[in-house]
């Protein structure tokens, strides 16, 4: 357990850090008092978010206010400080609403070989929906 400073000098409680003392991988910090949030998997990719939280993730099938539900949550922490995983958190849904979609920026790639005149450059743009998350339902 630590104390944390803000950048006005104020102390505040203790802080609860997981994982190694690398400082390019601080792991997961909570401080307690906080809200609830959940860590959830939508299109390979892992995402902590709360209620409320605007969030971009990859390309969802529905329209512009349609309703998204996460089903694949695999940690949730509750208001009464506990962390839930396994079973408990397979069981918890997180609900949202999509905003939008948007695309992300151009990425180019270049084959080359030299010598000769064979030379391939591709882009790609890869599309996000932009989703509110609404609430964390436990089952």
């Amino acid at each position: 357990m630590a104390k944390f400073q803000t950048e006005d000098g104020v102390e505040h409680g203790d802080l609860l850090i997981f994982g190694g003392s690398d400082p390019y991988n601080q792991g997961l910090a909570i401080q307690y008092g906080g809200s609830m949030y959940a860590v959830i998997r939508s299109g390979g990719k892992q995402y902590r978010v709360e209620p409320g939280q605007t969030i971009e993730v990859e390309r969802l099938e529905g329209k512009v206010g349609g309703e998204v539900i996460f089903d694949s949550v695999i940690a949730i922490r509750t208001d009464e400080q506990k962390i839930l995983g396994g079973a408990q958190a397979a069981k918890a849904k997180v609900t949202g609403k999509i905003v939008g979609h948007v695309r992300g920026p151009k990425l180019k790639t270049l084959k080359y070989k030299r010598g000769g005149q064979y030379q391939i450059q591709r882009g790609h743009r890869q599309g996000y929906t932009a989703v509110v998350v609404g609430e964390i339902q436990l089952s």
